[in-house]
């Protein structure tokens, strides 16, 4: 049965259902795949350059990594610098605040 199907030539189709296009079928399937070799070319070359793309944002980012993690290193010497800067002042102020207390009240 399958062997008769095979030997019957296919019918050429004259008009789409819609009363469109008038030429063979198989003419209408080499364009299709016409155009979805091309856009599986485009899908190619896209999916290259979005890797690209991605490859710089990732070493960008880094690079921006790296820098943040310096200028934050920079930043925790000079807020150490400024604490103990604070508390030998805190601590001078207090000092001297006590010994004008004791001369105050004539303790020494």
């Amino acid at each position: 049965m399958t062997e008769d199907v095979a030997a019957e030539p296919r019918p050429r189709l004259a008009r789409s259902a819609r009363g469109g296009d008038t030429r063979p079928m198989e003419a209408r399937i080499a364009k299709v795949e016409a155009g979805v070799e091309y856009l599986q070319r485009e899908v190619a070359e896209d999916k290259g350059d979005i890797r690209a793309a991605r490859n710089e944002l990732i070493g960008e980012i880094n690079a921006l990594r790296r820098d943040t993690h310096a200028g934050l290193d920079a930043a925790r010497s000079v807020t150490i610098r400024l604490s103990l800067l604070t508390w030998a002042s805190l601590i001078a102020t207090a000092v001297g605040q006590a010994g004008m207390m004791a001369r105050g009240f004539h303790w020494r």
